[in-house]
């Protein structure tokens, strides 16, 4: 019996430890999932300066904030988020030089991938 009461506040106690860091990483990537849906607008006007001034501004702290998410995964999920998340960060940048470059077709195309990405890496998290 005193195995049982020991195993159940063990149990309780990391359930208390996972669950606000839990609730910190979705609060940032929720954040992330916004500022992305901005993003979209701004895609699909054509609008140039916005999307490099948007992905410069808002988007500035991105790679510090996934790194703040990696940071509080369990070790088993942090390679994945991790390769995850680097592939979205380059497809950030492939969308700023397609927007720097005016190119309509390569700025949705680099928008799709961006998203797709970033759909994978919140499956990762689940």
């Amino acid at each position: 019996m005193r195995n049982l009461v020991a195993l159940l506040i063990g149990i309780v106690w990391l359930i208390g430890l996972w669950f606000p860091v839990h609730a910190a990483a979705n609060a940032r990537l929720d954040t992330l999932v916004a500022k992305i849906d901005r993003l979209e607008n701004y895609v699909y006007e054509n609008n140039w300066q916005d999307i490099r001034t948007y992905i410069r501004g808002p988007l500035g702290q991105l790679r510090r904030e996934l790194a703040l998410v990696q940071r509080d995964l369990p070790n088993e999920q942090k390679p994945k988020f991790k390769s995850l998340s680097n592939q979205f960060l380059n497809d950030l940048i492939d969308l700023d030089f397609a927007a720097l470059n005016q190119s309509a077709d390569r700025t949705e195309a680099a928008f799709k991938a961006l998203k797709n990405d970033l759909s994978k890496m919140l499956d990762s998290l689940e």
